[in-house]
């Protein structure tokens, strides 16, 4: 038989079918048949039902058995679907089995119940709660699973579940059916069958398959339920221990990776376990009970999962706990479940989406690096195989980290790389909101001071900016970067396996980019054993179009030389990416899952990567991640800072002011002219509709006219702008806590029980701060100047509460000492004796003490920096602690600084809270259009969609989208969105806005499965009107 597999949809869906697991057999001899249908996450199963039918019908002793089986994913095709309707239609025994994609689930769910009560037997194994229901063995059903008192549905209810969680489980299937046997009752005999079933299924051998199939037709198929038929025990394995390779197991791909770490001369300890929690047997096999140090120095996960709770309920603080005591590199590599070996080659995409979702987005929570993919699937018999190629790669790297565990710092080699962007303008060392010569300078100071050889170094960073670039304004084409090495062309190929496929964008080494005409150069610096280069640019600043558009797009042979330098002649331990961002990981290639051909993994090669990247960016951060294999370290960005006022601009402040005293004398009149005529001046008239300068006025709408351009100076003088740049190993000045403390106190966090500060303050004088802010907006004078009082008691109260804290020097010190006393029981807390001067001096003192506790947590994180920390942790080969990228001012618990960025569970957004910040803002927008059109909705909105605003936000503008064509999106027990519902015309209020979507690159890749759930809302409402 031979199986043809097309690579259509951009190997989006997989494109196997489930005439690859049928069998039909002959039934010469006229038994009875029993038609057996089964659906699967993965293909792993299938060679071993196979095996189990073909074992049964050879021995044609009580019945023919035919079998059909499908992936999940398979499903998603229509056509797939309805023969898999039809396929049930006179199916004996339906099998389920890891089934935990909501939309896919409801699918099954929908087609089961239409012929589960005509089925002889349903087993469905861990899945949703809403499959599980479907299971019915004789009087044994799953029915009542989801309320409280079913003890299985517990299962999926406990929220923090303990280590042994799994283990206990697991001991349950083991005990039930000793126990079960001796209960008289059918029910009790049901039970048992069913957990003894549930025993054979993660068997998972042929022998245990043959006997549950045994078992479940001689039990419950009316033809065969007088022959007696006799079946064996399920043969247990171990929930967890050290595997050997030569186990009778399926799993050629594991042994490829455990023979390639052996023939490099490693040793291994392979475990495994039975459940999914992974934690217990981590810290059992891998740590040594007495000194508690590991006996391993990486950590290789081959299942792909995270690591406590499979694709189900994850528990990444149970995982981080574990790691974070193991305390070496941990690298989650990833067999490939979704697609075959061909249908993955063959996608620009690389990863199946919904793998991207479970193997990768979700280890990354864990702190898990390094997604390689390491073993492809056979299209006609579901068994894995070892992709040769990518298991060197996997092996080499484990190996690479591992040695930096175990490497002198004295003889440990560091290259550190600059950018240079874009590279005409004197731009060597830039990145985003970092200082990047002065942290080199302070990251080199402090590495030298634990032992590191970075001998040469000079006294200052701007010395240092002299000997890399000998002319500050260095352009990148000049000769006067410094040239650290000349590779000859010879030299360049011999090190450079991928230099020929360069050849047809670049043409002939050595080409004219980081070239002197006969020799590639390396433009850098060398201090001991620390290498400080120059990457290269892009190659394609002239014309950008031609990376995007051209397939065979590639580096240049100057950015291959870099690598080339920095692997094989440095012979760097590690390459340390100093700064958002470089153009390594945008390099051509797969999106996720990269193959020996795409140019991330080529140049990065065997170098573990560390790479200090912006904490607010992470989405960027997840692309280096993944396609780069990057350890990335967040850093600070610098807080923002109230732009304030100059020129004109303060003379008009002025000016209004003296209008608010004198207004209602004689002066009024000509202090209004006063103020037309130099906010005309300012070019205000742009923004603001003024009357001609002289023209008489009433009283109010002179009032109406002040309030118009009060309100555009207080939004010119509150822009936020970056506090300069951030220095690696500096902790933050008490004016940088204050501005990043305004903006946190800023926002009402209704989930944590805090009000926002200027919101106690409005109530104070009985005002609602959104009232204000309206007010503030149309220009009513009272509402701009109380905004500014706001505003200015918000800076005060705060500025008195951080002084309390900051040395002379202006940074803030010892901030846990003294915050105790200032949060005592003492009435002269800070903020109480500063709002004391001001009209907000009865402001609610509890609610004031709540959200100063929380900014006194806050200022703890803001200065308790760990980003030299986490660079000297991942250099020694440890654990770098994951946590999110983001917005500090949104989400605190992006600080402190210094932790492996990950993104998000992608499946997760948007949250329930992001849905209701978009409706307020939804609702505000359409408002405000409606009241510049005369009173109309507008028809289409545009609307962009970025990656990183929708990890800060969890989806806010995802859910903008949503609301306004009216839609809500609805969380499965797991908390994952992956279906949405439309909302009536009535609740509504409003006609559905059609909505533009523009989505970014990075948007598109990061959240595909978004982007199929806006795709199916759109169509939902479409006819809906």
């Amino acid at each position: 038989m031979r199986v043809k597999c097309a690579a259509v949809g951009n190997g989006l869906f997989t494109q196997t079918t489930q005439e690859v697991r049928r069998i039909v057999p002959e039934n010469v001899q006229g038994l009875p048949t029993v038609k057996i249908v089964y659906v699967v996450l993965e293909a792993q199963y299938q060679s071993s039902v196979s095996a189990a039918v073909r074992t049964l019908n050879s021995n044609g002793r009580y019945a023919s058995f035919e079998v059909v089986g499908y992936l999940v994913e398979e499903l998603r095709d229509e056509n797939t679907y309805k023969t898999f309707c039809k396929d049930l239609e006179d199916a004996n025994i339906f099998i389920g089995s890891l089934i935990f994609v909501e939309e896919l689930a409801l699918k099954i769910k929908t087609a089961v119940e239409k012929e589960r009560d005509r089925l002889d037997a349903v087993l469905v194994f861990p899945s949703m709660p809403e499959v599980m229901r479907l299971n019915k063995l004789g009087s044994f059903s799953m029915s009542q699973l989801g309320q409280s008192k079913s003890p299985f549905f517990q299962l999926f209810k406990r929220k923090k579940q303990s280590a042994g969680f799994a283990e206990s489980m697991l001991k349950l299937v083991r005990t039930l059916p000793k126990v079960l046997k001796y209960l008289p009752s059918d029910k009790a005999q049901d039970a048992r069958l069913y957990i003894l079933s549930l025993q054979f299924w993660l068997g998972g051998s042929p022998d245990n398959l043959v006997n549950f199939l045994k078992m479940i037709s001689g039990s419950y198929i009316p033809a065969l339920k007088g022959l007696k038929i006799e079946y064996s025990d399920p043969v247990l394995f171990l929930d967890s221990g050290i595997w050997h390779p030569l186990a009778p197991w399926d799993e050629s791909h594991y042994v490829a990776v455990i023979m390639e770490l052996e023939a490099s001369g490693a040793k291994v300890i392979p475990i495994f376990a039975g459940g999914l929690d992974f934690s217990g047997p981590v810290e059992r096999y891998f740590v040594d009970p007495i000194t508690k140090k590991p006996f391993v120095h990486s950590v290789v996960s081959l299942t792909g999962f995270a690591l406590v709770g499979g694709p189900a309920r994850q528990d990444h603080p149970r995982a981080v706990e574990a790691l974070t005591k193991l305390d070496v590199p941990y690298i989650v590599a990833l067999p490939l479940v979704f697609q075959t070996t061909e249908e993955w080659l063959n996608s620009t995409l690389g990863l199946h989406p919904i793998q991207v979702a479970l193997q990768v987005a979700l280890p990354e929570l864990d702190g898990g690096m390094e997604p390689i993919v390491f073993s492809g699937r056979d299209p006609r018999t579901g068994k894995s195989h070892a992709l040769h190629k990518r298991v060197e790669q996997l092996c080499t790297r484990a190996i690479k980290w591992a040695e930096l565990k175990r490497k002198s710092k004295e003889e440990k080699k560091l290259a550190i790389t600059v950018f240079s962007f874009p590279p005409d303008k004197g731009n060597v060392g830039t990145a985003a909101y970092l200082n990047v010569f002065a942290s080199i300078f302070s990251v080199l100071k402090d590495l030298q001071r634990d032992g590191y050889n970075v001998e040469g170094l000079p006294e200052t960073s701007e010395a240092l900016i002299e000997e890399i670039i000998h002319d500050k304004e260095a352009q990148f084409s000049s000769p006067n970067l410094n040239v650290a090495y000349k590779m000859g062309v010879r030299e360049y190929q011999g090190l450079t396996a991928y230099a020929t496929s360069l050849e047809e964008n670049w043409g002939k080494p050595p080409g004219n980019l980081n070239s002197d005409g006969e020799n590639l150069l390396v433009y850098g610096k060398q201090y001991g054993n620390v290498f400080i280069g120059v990457q290269p640019t892009f190659g394609y600043e002239g014309d950008p179009m031609r990376l995007l558009f051209s397939k065979s797009a590639s580096p240049h042979h100057g950015f291959a030389a870099y690598y080339s330098f920095v692997e094989k002649i440095f012979k760097a331990d590690a390459v340390l990416h100093f700064g958002t961002h470089g153009s390594l990981e945008f390099m051509p290639g797969k999106q996720v899952g990269m193959s020996d051909v795409c140019y991330p993994d080529s140049l990065i090669g065997n170098i573990p990567n560390v790479y200090y990247y912006a904490a607010n960016n992470p989405s960027e951060a997840t692309i280096a991640k993944r396609r780069s294999y990057a350890n990335t370290i967040s850093y600070l960005t610098p807080p923002a800072e109230n732009a304030g006022l100059y020129k004109g601009l303060k003379q008009l402040s002025e000016l209004i002011s003296s209008y608010q005293s004198l207004k209602d004398t004689g002066r009024g009149q000509q202090i209004v002219s006063s103020i037309i005529s130099t906010a005309k001046q300012c070019n205000l008239d742009k923004d603001v509709d003024l009357p001609d300068e002289g023209e008489e006025i009433s009283a109010k709408e002179r009032d109406l006219v002040v309030g118009k351009v009060y309100s555009k100076i207080m939004e010119i003088e509150s822009r936020l702008l970056p506090c300069g740049l951030h220095v690696i190993g500096e902790p933050p000045s008490a004016i940088e806590a204050i501005a990043t403390l305004v903006n946190i106190a800023a926002l009402n966090r209704p989930e944590e029980g805090i009000s926002s500060l200027p919101a106690i303050l409005a109530e104070t004088v009985g005002r609602d701060i959104e009232d204000v802010y309206r007010g503030s907006d149309k220009g009513i004078l009272k509402d701009v100047e109380l905004l500014r009082q706001i505003t200015e008691a918000s800076r005060g109260s705060i500025s008195a509460f951080v002084e309390r804290t900051t040395n002379k020097k202006g940074q803030v010190v010892d901030v846990a000492d003294k915050l105790s006393s200032i949060l005592g029981f003492g009435v002269n807390e800070p903020w109480i004796q500063y709002l004391s001067d001001t009209k907000f001096y009865r402001a609610d003192r509890e609610k004031l003490r709540t959200l100063f506790e929380f900014l006194g947590g806050c200022l703890k994180l803001v200065v308790a920096d760990n980003e030299l920390g986490s660079l000297k942790q991942a250099l020694a080969g440890k654990y770098v602690e994951p946590g999110p990228g983001g917005d500090p001012i949104r989400n605190p618990k992006v600080l402190p600084t210094g932790k492996n960025i990950h993104a998000l569970d992608p499946q997760a957004i948007p949250t329930t809270a992001a849905m209701q910040s978009a409706m307020v803002v939804v609702d505000r927008l359409l408002e405000r259009q409606r009241a510049d059109n005369g009173g109309k909705y507008p028809e289409t909105v545009a609307l962009v969609l970025w990656g990183t605003d929708n990890i800060k936000t969890y989806g806010e503008s995802l859910a903008q989208v949503m609301w306004m064509i009216g839609v809500r999106p609805v969380a499965d027990t797991f908390g994952r969105v992956n279906r949405v519902e439309p909302v009536s015309l009535e609740e509504l209020g409003r006609p559905r806005i059609d909505v533009v979507v523009n989505c970014s690159g990075v948007f598109r890749d990061l959240f595909i499965n978004q982007m199929n759930l806006l795709d199916r809302a759109v169509k939902m409402v479409a006819g809906n009107g």
